[in-house]
């Protein structure tokens, strides 16, 4: 099946108001660092604010109804919106948000009271959000999570420990998996929540890790009121599974991975300057180009998928397996072609495309997030039959 993308004249006049309305509202705040943890507080704000704007035209989640705080717009409007702001990321500082994960189980599970209390300030760029699962013991078996809410009344009662949270820049919000009933079996003892990050009894102390910065949180009594649990107590593992569905893969992706361009580049400065690649090198760089390809055209699938509604078995996580193997095998090419030169960084003048081939070497090796490479091949075993277990994709949106 074809899955590429024919545009419409409608979608290539919206494509047209998408640009200049970029033109007009990106922020000018110079040259940006590729690294992340190097944004300034000066140029987070900027960032926090233009996505501000984005959620107040509707576009920052533009397929969200109109009466949660999105636009209610087509995937039709979404890919464009998508590409274009893609095309234009090295020019508007990152601001670490996981409310693309926290809303689609607010749609399927959450209350019409919660839908439009917590959505409208995720979807209109009011409120940034992180994802609270991840724990010392649990993170690739995220049932095994620790953190406890006891019901006490009309609150719950929150304490534990969160890892690898956010950016370097702390969230307003937070979707939180707790155990709620200590008592009950794996996958029935868990509740989600979303909660603002600034109650009583939560502390946050930064990580400074190989690749960017993150936040580990305790949560010491934090008192969170009964409506803030999304859906019934217990139903926690269904939320986190619409969610993961999503960070697996389901979600789909537009355009190549970033590093293609950055190393195309590279090359073709290096062409004027008289380096040129062997036999054996130009292979390689094809494979790579070829297996980008690749990974776009997984992308785009399941993009269309989600789009459609015709969501898959195996699809997620073979394009987040696919693009973790590639990740690595691209900085391999990278390191092998380019020489000792692609681990300079962006704080050196010597560094080659003011660093981003560097910065690529250290994000290659994340393999993690959304699941490591071994826990991607157990699930697509699960779903196509190859395993003891068997399970289907979750309900998601």
């Amino acid at each position: 099946m074809d899955f590429e993308i024919v545009y419409t004249k409608g979608q290539q006049a919206f494509r047209k108001e998408v640009r200049d309305w970029l033109d007009k509202n990106i922020p000018q705040i110079g040259e940006l660092p590729v690294d992340g943890q190097h944004i300034t507080p000066e140029q987070d704000k900027a960032a926090r604010a233009f996505r501000g704007k984005l959620g107040e035209k509707g576009w920052l989640f533009p397929t969200v109804p109109v009466e949660y705080g999105g636009k209610g717009l087509t995937w039709e409007h979404a890919v464009v919106i998508d590409e274009e702001l893609s095309e234009r990321a090295e020019e508007i500082p990152h601001v670490p948000d996981n409310s693309s994960l926290a809303i689609p189980p607010l749609l399927i599970y959450g209350t019409e009271e919660q839908k439009r209390r917590l959505i409208p300030p995720m979807a209109r760029g009011q409120v940034t959000t992180w994802q609270g699962f991840t724990e010392a013991e649990a993170g690739s078996d995220l049932a095994a999570l620790r953190t406890t809410a006891i019901r006490q009344g009309d609150s719950y009662v929150i304490n534990g420990h969160k890892l690898w949270q956010g950016g370097p820049y702390p969230a307003e919000n937070w979707y939180l998996i707790c155990v709620t009933n200590p008592d009950a079996p794996r996958h029935h003892n868990l509740s989600a929540f979303v909660l603002p990050t600034n109650l009583p009894g939560i502390s946050m102390i930064p990580q400074q890790l190989f690749v960017y910065n993150r936040h580990q949180v305790f949560l010491d009594n934090v008192k969170v009121p009964v409506e803030n649990r999304i859906g019934e107590e217990g139903m926690g593992w269904q939320c986190v599974q619409a969610t993961l569905e999503l960070e697996h893969g389901g979600s789909g992706r537009i355009g190549l991975p970033k590093v293609m361009d950055h190393f195309l580049s590279y090359l073709r400065e290096a062409k004027k300057a008289g380096r040129i690649l062997d036999a054996l090198e130009r292979d390689r760089v094809v494979d790579m180009y070829i297996n980008a390809h690749v990974e776009r055209l997984f992308g785009l699938r399941n993009y269309w998928q989600r789009a459609t509604k015709q969501w898959g078995t195996y699809e997620g996580s073979q394009l987040s397996l696919w693009g973790k193997v590639q990740g690595l095998n691209r900085s391999k090419t990278v390191l092998d072609v380019v020489g000792p030169d692609a681990l300079v960084n962006e704080e050196d003048s010597a560094a080659k495309v003011r660093g981003w081939l560097e910065e690529h070497q250290r994000q290659s090796v994340l393999t993690h997030p959304g699941a490591t490479i071994e826990i991607q091949k157990v699930i697509m075993a699960r779903r196509i039959a190859m395993s003891a277990t068997q399970e289907r994709a979750a309900v998601t949106v």
